[in-house]
């Protein structure tokens, strides 16, 4: 089959989307679609792949935007910017997953969650949208249910109640990121980046509320001053740059360089900080005289899965 390279219509600079341009593949009316938005066929930016499988069923799909979710973007950015959100999106399809079965007293292997690469109309950023598909061939049924208004309410309430009381639970705080006892399973043993704290941090998003940070930063001062006895062997400083919030970060010996520790789904990108990461800047050039430039931002769940990304972030 070949596939064509396309962006997203008005933004020629969005190269994010893959299209099967092979029409026989297509009911008409959705290739009438396909043709009319991106032009297709292409002859320009394509490439042959062997589809290792077709299968109709039914799906459901979900975008999450907002301002609320980032007034810089509108949305969760699966880029280079925000190196957890792809982590975050897939774990909360795995939440999805596990409210559905229960709401609609489903068997575990009857659902199936995937990520769709896609950009936030509103800003131009790569995202991922979130499916849920059911796995038996011609669909089933339950993925139209699943987004049916009143099923999706009662499936992000129960994600929301259910399911934070029970992860948040004092119990379950030694899970670093993922567990059989939350969203671990054997549907999904193969997934490295699941993060039951990124799921539910979306979660609280899905339904409008403001991104929830206590998950992480009542955690960073321990962890800071962990990397700071162990990775750098006590060679360095930490500090809290923002106390009210909790905001910690990590300056190398020379006192030239520092890591600021935010939220996973801040952008670490100087060009697109927020009001608190502006203040945490701000207090490591007044107090440590560290030029911006030499501040880079980082969080505990990169902290988590490769501590070496900090350390190459803290310049000499």
């Amino acid at each position: 089959y070949e596939i064509a390279e396309v962006p997203e219509p008005l933004k020629s600079d969005s190269k994010w989307n893959w299209v099967c341009q092979n029409e026989e593949l297509y009911p008409p009316p959705v290739w009438q679609t396909l043709k009319n938005k991106y032009g297709l066929p292409k002859e320009s930016g394509k490439k042959n792949i062997a589809m290792g499988e077709i299968r109709v069923t039914d799906v459901a799909a979900f975008t999450l935007g907002g301002s609320h979710i980032s007034e810089e973007i509108f949305g969760i950015s699966t880029g280079f910017r925000c190196p957890a959100g792809y982590a975050a999106i897939r774990s909360f399809g795995e939440l999805i997953r596990l409210a559905s079965i229960k709401e609609l007293s489903l068997q575990p292997d009857e659902l199936e969650i995937g990520l769709q690469a896609t950009t936030i109309q509103e800003s131009g950023f790569l995202t991922h949208r979130l499916f849920v598909a059911d796995t038996l061939d011609n669909g089933a049924g339950y993925a139209p249910q699943i987004a049916t208004p009143d099923t999706l309410r009662r499936i992000l309430d129960y994600i929301n109640t259910d399911l934070r009381s029970r992860y948040e639970d004092p119990n379950h705080q030694t899970c670093s990121s993922a567990c059989n006892r939350c969203i671990q399973s054997w549907e999904n043993r193969f997934y490295g980046d699941l993060n039951w704290r990124l799921g539910l941090d979306v979660a609280a998003l899905a339904i409008g509320e403001n991104l929830p940070t206590h998950r992480w930063f009542e955690r960073t001062e321990a962890f800071a001053k962990q990397l700071k006895s162990s990775w750098l062997e006590d060679k360095g400083s930490v500090a809290n740059c923002v106390p009210s919030e909790n905001i910690w970060a990590i300056i190398n010996e020379k006192k030239t360089s520092a890591v600021i520790l935010g939220h996973p789904l801040w952008l670490q990108d100087h060009s697109y900080i927020n009001d608190l990461q502006d203040e945490a800047i701000e207090f490591l050039q007044d107090t440590h005289d560290i030029a911006e430039q030499n501040i880079a931002f980082s969080d505990l769940y990169e902290l988590n899965i490769s501590p070496a990304e900090i350390l190459n972030k803290l310049k000499e």
